[in-house]
């Protein structure tokens, strides 16, 4: 539990929060693959040293960055099937980060073991940070490709036209967004005690996608931002019931 959190904090933050979109594609292209794979992996290295912070883990975080290397690459070359190869690079990444751990933990030297300048020690604010980071774009992947099957698109493209859809699917990345900050909120109001403000939350959003269904074609996208929202607002409650326990099981 000592560098867990703190690498699981590293992992969310450079595999989702800090890979840019153009990463994404350059890594999935034939050319520019490796180069943009390098400054992810990069980037994970960085961020793994900074949050532990110790002298003693850079050989660890070394070999770290090179399994993420390794795994990043073999989702690449497999091209069918992108849901379970997202899903089981996750698991893959999560086991080595648990590898290294382990590693960690038994091969550690008792000397320079933390850098003198920060202490990070505080393993209820890690718990709550990899809550946070958790709870924000890694939350927003796996539900969006778990209800991808009925994305109102699919549907709505058969009863109007594609300048009607333009139109009628809003803004760009707003509901991204939007289903961030409602994760953020409840979040918050669970770790803080305040489920009555949940409920409110919940109810408030309800009200405004009852207001939308208008026309009969509307059902379908509305049933379909319905999954997503209770999704969402359920991560995020279990999430924050989940960092609780941690945090009343330390104390």
């Amino acid at each position: 539990m000592e560098i867990l959190l703190p690498l699981l904090a590293a992992h969310l933050l450079g595999d989702f929060a800090l890979q840019p979109k153009s990463w994404v594609k350059q890594k999935q292209a034939d050319t520019g693959r490796y180069k943009a794979l390098s400054k992810h992996v990069m980037v994970h290295f960085v961020l793994s040293v900074l949050f532990v912070f110790r002298f003693s883990f850079l050989p660890f975080a070394l070999a770290l960055a090179i399994m993420h290397f390794a795994i990043d690459e073999l989702k690449l070359r497999s091209k069918s099937h992108p849901n379970f190869w997202f899903y089981f690079d996750q698991l893959l990444h999560f086991l080595s980060i648990l590898f290294i751990c382990s590693l960690y933990a038994q091969a550690r030297p008792d000397y320079l073991s933390t850098w003198p300048i920060i202490n990070y020690s505080s393993t209820q604010i890690w718990t709550i940070v990899t809550g946070y980071l958790l709870i924000g774009k890694p939350t927003s992947v796996i539900i969006s490709r778990f209800i991808s099957k009925w994305s109102p698109k699919k549907t709505i493209v058969k009863e109007n036209s594609p300048q009607e859809i333009d139109q009628k699917m809003g803004l760009d990345d707003a509901g991204h967004w939007i289903g961030i900050m409602e994760r953020v909120l409840t979040y918050t109001f669970v770790i803080s005690g305040n489920m009555a403000a949940v409920g409110f939350l919940v109810g408030a959003k309800s009200i405004f996608r009852v207001g939308d269904m208008k026309e009969p074609w509307q059902r379908g996208f509305t049933e379909y931002v319905l999954i997503g929202t209770l999704l969402s607002f359920g991560t995020a409650v279990l999430v924050g019931k989940a960092v609780e326990l941690i945090i009343h099981s330390i104390t």
